[in-house]
């Protein structure tokens, strides 16, 4: 009678138990930690470069925050190898600098020069009609040249144009986006000399119509040689000027790969996968380097349940996720 009345108790109280506590059923799902915006979910950092890995300074899992160094790598493009190369271009572009001014003042002493000796010629008239011909020839041959390198200057702006468009598309290299700038600005250089030719070839025409045959040689040869050192120095400031563009587009290169070469955090987040590559190893333009989860409060998780579980998953009902 007693053991009656005790399990008697017992289904009454494992009654009232599953009748006043909540009923939790739990069910094994796979998927992965999401979020509802595209940039707060798991992104890959890739390598810009090619190079061998120097060190790591990070671990899967561990937290980073927007800037944080992730990876040093080592460049090994023999361009960009030297750890002087920065200073070299600098010391490289100073020199060249001070060039290009000595050559403009060099050429502004001269067109002083040329002022004075002028007016001394212009006393003399008239020179020989077939020199001034010649010289007219030689201006228009000159005018012509520098009509031709005005289109070769254009042609040369519209292929880097087209060449910056099918690089921002990924159709061309940056080493031929280079070869079309560095053509760009050859072909401006021709433009200059060929200006200063004409230039030259102008004064030359001014100075024969004043009449050679009643002008001191000695003064007319003085000029003339006063006309070939500056358009000389204007030429060699032109060279100069093509030069240091030459050296500003290495610089700028050289700049942008060491800083592609220090893999950085773009945002916070966590570190949820690595490469499998240690130090000294090649990694490859375009390889994944790390994935890193955003930190965000706006989670979402994708997942897969199994189809005999989709009565219990119904669209606002509260679920704890264990991992």
């Amino acid at each position: 009678k007693f053991s009656s009345k005790l399990a008697l108790t017992l289904i009454l109280f494992f009654i009232l138990i599953i009748a006043f506590l909540p009923w939790t059923q739990t069910i094994t799902v796979t998927g992965q930690l999401s979020a509802y915006t595209p940039f707060e979910r798991p992104q890959d950092i890739e390598a810009q470069i090619t190079g061998r890995i120097k060190k790591w300074h990070i671990f899967q899992g561990v937290r980073v925050r927007q800037g944080d160094l992730i990876l040093e790598l080592d460049d090994y493009d023999p361009n960009f190898m030297s750890p002087d190369l920065l200073v070299l271009l600098e010391q490289r572009r100073v020199a060249l600098t001070e060039t290009r001014k000595a050559a403009l003042a060099r050429a502004a002493q001269l067109d002083k020069r040329i002022g004075e000796m002028q007016n001394i010629v212009k006393a003399a008239v008239p020179s020989a009609q077939a020199r001034v011909v010649e010289a007219e020839n030689k201006v228009r041959e000159a005018y012509q040249k520098v009509e031709a390198s005005k289109i070769a200057v254009t042609t040369a702006e519209l292929n880097v144009d087209r060449h910056k468009q099918l690089a921002e598309q990924g159709l061309v290299s940056q080493r031929e986006l280079e070869v079309a700038i560095q053509s760009a600005i050859a072909s401006k250089a021709d433009l200059t000399g060929a200006q200063a030719n004409l230039k030259a070839a102008e004064q030359g025409m001014k100075a024969l119509s004043f009449g050679r045959d009643q002008v001191n040689a000695e003064v007319l040869q003085r000029l003339l040689d006063a006309e070939a050192a500056r358009d000389a120095s204007i030429a060699e400031a032109a060279k100069a000027a093509d030069q240091l563009a030459d050296v500003a587009l290495r610089m700028s290169n050289a700049e942008q790969r060491r800083s592609a070469s220090r893999i950085l955090a773009p945002m916070d987040g966590t570190v949820v996968k690595m490469m499998q590559a240690g130090a000294g190893e090649t990694v490859r333009q375009g390889d994944k380097i790390v994935r890193l989860s955003p930190t965000s409060a706006d989670k979402a998780i994708e997942m897969t349940a199994d189809g005999l579980d989709a009565p219990l998953l119904n669209v606002g009902r509260k679920v704890r996720i264990l991992f």
